[in-house]
């Protein structure tokens, strides 16, 4: 595996943004999933 480099050292900021970006991107998936969960519920029981 390969780490962003800048001036020969890690890059850490690069890295911190890139986590940020994975975390959101779960965060969503997770509230669309918890989204769909919540409509099926209600259609099956009619509210």
């Amino acid at each position: 595996m390969f780490l962003p480099v800048r001036n020969g050292s890690p890059d850490f900021s690069a890295m911190q943004d890139f986590i940020v970006a994975v975390q959101k991107l779960v965060i969503r998936d997770v509230v669309d999933y918890a989204d769909k969960k919540i409509t099926a519920t209600k259609l099956t029981i009619g509210c």
